[in-house]
């Protein structure tokens, strides 16, 4: 079995990371903007995004779950064999955000028949997650116990992707990917 949730800032590039692993891996990608978004980017009630992902995540022995969403984390950690933490600046973040938009045309990458959303609510939350949202986030891996593996350049995060695929599907992540591999 081989669970994995990527977390991190928007457009840090956890969906790119994501679809990687998984394929990779040959595993399910859970990408969870599309359980809390419909396709027209209005965001669903918090019931049913929560059932809906707890439903996903319990119901495959093997996945990769790409999110941040601070309600449905701990279910996720619950579950989840190894965190990968995209851990980038800031400015790096915008620039993906905006890269994107433009790449895609408003359309999520994982599925372009939804709305990716961007307005002013979604670019502050980006611009300010290091100081708002990133301390919850550590809070909630630290207090999970969890092997997580930190992910600070858009270099390591290629890296990450890179060396996952050199091992294949049958790899044990955990001991593969150790602190001394730097990307900790």
């Amino acid at each position: 079995m081989t669970r994995v949730a990527v977390v991190g800032n928007g457009g840090s590039g956890k969906t790119w990371l994501a679809l990687r692993l998984a394929d990779a891996l040959h595993i399910p990608v859970v990408h969870l903007d599309l359980y809390r978004y419909d396709a027209s980017g209005t965001i669903r009630s918090d019931k049913v995004f929560r059932r809906e992902v707890r439903e996903r995540l319990t119901g495959t022995p093997d996945w990769v779950a790409d999110g941040n969403y601070l309600g449905t984390m701990d279910d996720r950690l619950a579950l989840a064999d190894l965190v990968v933490l995209l851990d980038l600046p800031v400015v790096v973040c915008l620039a993906g955000v905006l890269g994107r938009q433009v790449r895609h045309r408003g359309r999520r990458v994982e599925d372009a028949s939804h709305t990716d959303r961007f307005d002013r609510g979604f670019v502050y939350y980006v611009a300010t997650f290091r100081h708002q949202m990133r301390p919850r986030v550590l809070a909630r891996l630290v207090a999970s116990g969890h092997p997580v593996i930190r992910v600070r350049t858009r270099r390591q995060v290629r890296d990450l992707a890179d060396r996952v695929a050199r091992l294949g599907p049958a790899a044990d992540l955990i001991t593969a990917l150790r602190p001394s591999e730097g990307f900790r």
